[in-house]
């Protein structure tokens, strides 16, 4: 269990760091210091089960960001673009999806220490199984994710009916993987996650603002999410 938490800890670091290193190389420093920021909020908390499922569910939230919505992962990976170009920043996006991935797996690992190796592999599996549903998703979410990139933030009230969706089932399905069905849903646990998944998508959204992403003159497009 101490290495389950040691490994969980590194992987939560190690994700905050590569956001940063990507804000450096890509001359958009801020917005990935806002986009880390939920990050970071967990890091420091007790790690109870209401905070390991809220970690994977985070984890598993960039997976889906970078394999399911922007295109950089399902490039890299799916069409090939790993093996067809010899610029390192392609390996930036799929990167962070592992480590994110791992970063999920590893804390649903220390609630059912048991399934560790399911949990690992099903965190690496997670993000090329997502890739491959970029195009759908794409579809649906892009629309509203280009328009809050191009500072029309109403279109953010959609992003939040979409983020709730897409919350629920993960959720649901780690609370029964893992065996967290005693956990209440009490008034203050559905106050901590309201109120952290609107932290999440206000960091994410400013983060996406032009005003912060000066490396981008032309028009944004969803790939502005990690600027790769």
């Amino acid at each position: 269990m101490k290495h389950l938490n040691l490994f969980e800890r590194a992987a939560g670091f190690a994700a905050i760091a590569w956001l940063l290193l990507v804000g450096i190389i890509s001359n958009t420093l801020l917005h990935h210091v806002l986009h880390a920021l939920p990050l970071a909020l967990l890091l420091p908390l007790a790690r109870t089960r209401a905070v390991r499922l809220t970690a994977a569910l985070v984890g598993y939230i960039w997976v889906f960001m970078l394999s399911a919505i922007t295109p950089m992962v399902y490039d890299s990976l799916v069409r090939g673009y790993l093996l067809k170009t010899d610029n390192p920043d392609m390996w930036l996006a799929p990167a962070m999806s592992l480590i994110a991935g791992a970063w999920a797996s590893l804390n649903l690992a220390a609630l059912r220490p048991r399934g560790t190796k399911w949990f690992i592999a099903g965190g690496i599996l997670l993000t090329p199984a997502l890739a491959l549903l970029y195009p759908a998703v794409h579809a649906l979410a892009g629309f509203p994710l280009e328009r809050v990139m191009e500072g029309r933030l109403l279109w953010a009230l959609l992003l939040v009916f979409e983020l709730a969706i897409v919350l629920i089932g993960p959720w649901y399905l780690f609370v029964r993987i893992t065996g967290s069905r005693e956990l209440q849903c009490t008034k203050r646990l559905v106050a901590w996650q309201v109120l952290f998944w609107l932290f999440f998508l206000a960091c994410m959204v400013t983060g996406l603002l032009p005003a912060l992403n000066p490396a981008t003159s032309a028009p944004l497009k969803p790939i502005a999410l990690m600027e790769f």
